[in-house]
Parts: structure tokens; sequence; C-alpha cells
């Protein structure tokens, strides 16, 4: 849900942004092409830049899961006293229900007013020409003259002369020539998309002058520039009228006039392209790329934070002769990926009201098997706190959803997992959502190195989802004010676990448990890709400054 409404937010904003600049810069220019390449393009924008990602070094995002005791231990879950007692209505479900709504509406209206549009054409005398590419419909005064796509709809019941006809017929044929009913049925997608944002509309409409524009500008090159706007000024407006069709009647009919009389360009093509590019570029940098650094030395990172623990696993209520991995090649993965997991465990939890009411808190493991299928079996709670927080946990994550199962040699396998859920009455930082490593044997370092070494998902998601997450300021440092920077060396190995984690000897310390709380971190850290050399992977030192820094409030 919170994905949905960052990409809502993140989409509406480019779309704002590039409708403005069309307004500030091209609204009133005469290339009518590029203003339609640029209309059409906009919504589009909006859509594909949130999605994309698109690290500026060279990373590779392998979800990472690696194994505490004798269990695949997962992240810690907290669930936080505001936590819904019962399904009620929350405020993300009310925004996706009314954003639903609104969609819904606005494609029953796209596609009622297509069908009834395409009933009359199907019930209207039609003509084909056999040197034209359109059908002559006629409406009998049904239907104003206008065009969609092959059709030409024609109002037989207005009073025009053969002059008059032929104007309004050029106008209309460029409309199909220049295929403007498919710009149409596009625009009208989008709005349905983005019916909440005020620029798509305003889009739609500044896409029917351009059309209207361009028709004008090529029935008023056929036909003289003089007699076609003498027509224009005769034009009686009409009220009826259906968005998803070109029609000669429509209500800019002053504005086109000022475009036919305005007969030079403000603007060459090339300045417009060079104008937009600037603010296409910064939309592309601030929405779609993820910054992650080049250097052998980390970026510093000022952090809060939060800790994890281990238990062993509970071996019983399983069959003894049906092998349960914990280690294993391919480890399990829910569908959806890791993130839509916690999203869904954090949102049907509820706080049982025997804790509430007697004030327990505390953290409940969840032991269970993924098993060949990816279903979720042999749940149970290994250590809890009692008060129905123990049976709530394992109820959750019975209803959570598959997993992708675990692999061993290519062959699917069974493979036990931990789930930690924190009950807090208090609120609390949201716990790390990485997991504790093995620590595997350091190779030889090297120096020289093609590529760096570089966390899973770029060094921006390393600092901003891991590391600022899952540092906890020492309770020791706090209350004596201690503040300072603590440098963490460590080795990525060949297979990009991080190894021989320790503080540099040469460098002073700040203590208060700050290297301790420094180095716990690093080793509870994702896995990185390696270095290469050659194009072999290969060992390689990092230091990581950490800086502890109290809130000056």
């Amino acid at each position: 849900m919170n994905h949905l409404i960052t990409y809502s937010i993140e989409s509406g904003t480019i779309l704002i942004a590039l409708y403005v600049f069309y307004l500030l810069f091209y609204a009133r220019d005469r290339n009518f092409r590029f203003n339609r390449f640029y209309l059409l393009a906009t919504p589009l924008l909006a859509v594909l830049l949130p999605l994309l990602h698109i690290p500026l070094f060279n990373t590779t995002t392998l979800p990472e899961i690696q194994t505490l005791g004798q269990a695949v231990q997962l992240p810690e879950v907290t669930v936080p006293e505001t936590a819904a007692i019962s399904k009620g209505i929350s405020l993300p479900r009310v925004l996706l229900f009314v954003y639903l709504a609104g969609t819904a509406f606005f494609t029953f209206r796209f596609l009622y007013q297509t069908l009834l549009l395409l009933r009359i054409i199907r019930m209207s005398k039609k003509h084909r020409d056999p040197e034209k590419k359109y059908i002559f419909v006629e409406t009998g005064g049904k239907f104003p003259t206008g065009s969609f796509f092959r059709y030409l709809l024609w109002d037989d019941t207005l009073a025009l002369d053969e002059k008059e006809k032929a104007q309004i017929l050029h106008h209309e044929e460029a409309h199909i020539r220049q295929k403007h009913s498919y710009d149409v049925m596009y625009i009208e997608i989008m709005r349905a998309l983005f019916w909440f944002n005020p620029a798509i509309h305003g889009l739609k409409k500044a896409l029917s002058d351009v059309h209207e524009f361009l028709a004008d500008e090529q029935a008023s090159v056929k036909i003289g520039r003089q007699s076609y706007l003498s027509l224009l000024a005769r034009q009686i407006l009409l009220s009826f009228n259906f968005s998803i069709t070109n029609n000669f009647h429509q209500s800019q009919t002053a504005k086109r006039m000022k475009m036919i009389k305005n007969n030079t360009r403000k603007h060459p093509l090339w300045v417009k392209l060079i104008a937009v590019t600037p603010a296409l570029a910064a939309l592309f940098f601030v929405f779609s790329c993820d910054f992650g650094g080049n250097s052998s030395n980390p970026e510093e990172a000022v952090i809060p934070g939060t800790a994890m623990e281990v238990i062993p696993f509970d071996g019983s209520g399983t069959d003894p002769n049906d092998e349960v991995f914990t280690v294993v090649e391919d480890q399990p993965v829910p569908y959806g990926g890791m993130d839509a997991f916690y999203e869904f465990i954090s949102e049907d939890l509820q706080y049982p009201e025997e804790a509430r009411n007697n004030k327990v808190e505390g953290k409940v493991f969840v032991q269970f098997v993924v098993d060949e299928e990816g279903n979720v079996t042999n749940v149970k709670a290994v250590k809890g706190i009692g008060f129905g927080c123990d049976k709530e946990a394992v109820r959750a994550v019975k209803n959570s959803p598959k997993w992708k199962p675990g692999k061993q040699h290519g062959r699917k396998v069974k493979v036990r997992m931990v789930l930690p859920i924190t009950f807090s009455l208090s609120p609390s930082p949201e716990t790390s959502k990485d997991l504790l490593k093995v620590k595997v044997q350091a190779k030889p370092i090297q120096t020289n190195f093609d590529k760096p070494p570089m966390p899973s998902g770029g060094m921006k998601e390393f600092y901003n989802k891991y590391i600022i997450d899952a540092v906890q300021y020492p309770e020791e440092a706090r209350a004596n004010k201690v503040e300072g920077k603590v440098f963490v060396q460590f080795i990525v190995d060949e297979t990009g676990n991080l190894t021989n984690i320790s503080i540099p000897p040469d460098v002073p310390k700040i203590g208060y448990g700050c290297e301790e709380e420094a180095i716990r971190v690093i080793k509870n850290s994702p896995k990185w890709k390696p270095a290469e050399n050659e194009g072999k992977p290969v060992s390689v030192k990092m230091i990581l400054p950490i800086i502890f820094s109290l809130d000056k409030k």
C-alpha cells in the first residue's frame, strides 16, 4: 500500500511538472507537431519514470537470506500499540477505494461513449468513396460533425453551402489522416489512471486544442486563410459534444482563429528541444536513479537504529525422516518479495486485547517450514510472551501468501525459517529489514580491481534502507552524551560476504559501546556484489565511517 501511495505521488509530481513546463514554454507556440508529441509523451513518462530504478554504478539486487543457529532468521516485524484491533477501515484503504472508484467511473464513461458512438455509426447511413480512405456517415442530426478513426461523421441537417461543406470536410479529413483518434483513446486511458491529478485534464484539453490547430493548419492552406477564417467566424457553437471524437464545432473557435492569424513560430524546434532536455534530465535523476558510490571507502552515514536477537530452533512436530534444510543454495523468497511479505504481516497483525490491558510487550519468535510447493507449514511459536501474542503471531504467519520454495542442487526442498515479531505498546523505530550473515574464511586481499564492491541494491539502498535503520544508539553513550565517528574495516570476499570485521587499531575510539554497535551492524549487513579484477571476483578491504550524533533538541 505504501509503495502505491509513493508511486502515485511521484507520478503525479512528474505529470504536473511537465504540464506546467508546457504551459510556460510551448502552449502559445505554433510548432503543433512538437506540441502533440510532448503532450502524448508526458503521461507516459509519468507512468514509467517512477518504475525505473537505474543505478549510477553497476549494482545487482541479489536478495540474500542467511542463518542464525539452525533456522533461517528473518527480519523483525514490530507491532505498535496502534495496530488495528479489528479489520476496520484504514486511511490507505479508503484512499485506495476512492482511487479505484474514480478509475472505474472514468473507464465506464469512456467505454459508454465509445459504444454509444459505434451504435450511432452502425445505425446511420454510410457511404464509401473509393478515392477516400474513410467512410462517410450521415448522422441525421443525432451527432455533430466530427471524425472517429476511419469514420467521418456528418450532420446533414446543417444548412451549409457547397463551399462551407468542402471547407469542413477538409478539416475533418486532416483529423483522419493524422490519426488523432488514437491520441484521444490514449489520453482517455491515461485520464482514467490519473483522474485525481488536475494536470491530466489540462493535458487532455491542450491535446484537443493541438488537434484542432493541426487540422486548421492543413485546411487553411488548402482552402485559403481568409476563406477559412470566415467559416470559423460563422460557426454556431454546439453544446452536444462527445469527448472521444474530433469535432469541428469545438468551443475554442476564437483561439483557433488567433492561431491561424499568427503565422510565425516563436522558437525553432532545436530551441524547444534544448529547453526541455534539462527538465527531463532532472526528473530522470530525481525519480529513476539510485545513487551509489564507486570508491572503496563508502560515504559517512549519520544514524539511529535497532537490533536483532538469536534463538535456537524447535525441531518438535516434524517428521525425523523428512529432511528439512536450514541452509540451501537458493533460499525461499515470498512471491512479491520480502517487502510485500513484511507489509502483509504488519497489516494483518492485531494487538491482542489481553496483552494491551496487561501492558504486555515483547518479542515472539515464530518458526515455520516453507515446503517444496512454497506452502507455509508447521507454524509454531518457539519463544513467546503469552497473553494472546503468540497465537496472534502464529495466525498471521499461517495466513501469509505462498513463497517461492528453496532449492538445493536444483531440487526444491523444505526450509525452516524463524520470524521475530515484536509487540510494542510505545512507538519504536522501524527494525532492520536485513539478516545476520554466516561468517566465512577471508580470502587474499586485492588492492587493484576493475570494478569496486557494491552492496546489492546500491549504496543508496545500503545507507537508507539498512544502515540508517539498523544502528541503535548505545544507551551508555546516550547517557554520557558521547558523539563521534567510528571507523569499521571489513573485507568483501569473492562471494560478497562481509568478513574480518573490526575496528582499525590505529584510529581513535569513542567508546561507550559505539564500536561494538558499529561492528554488530556491519556483521548483520546484506550481502554485497564482490569486486572484479579482469572479470574474476576478488576480495577487497573496505572502511566505513559511521557518525554517532545525538539529537540537538
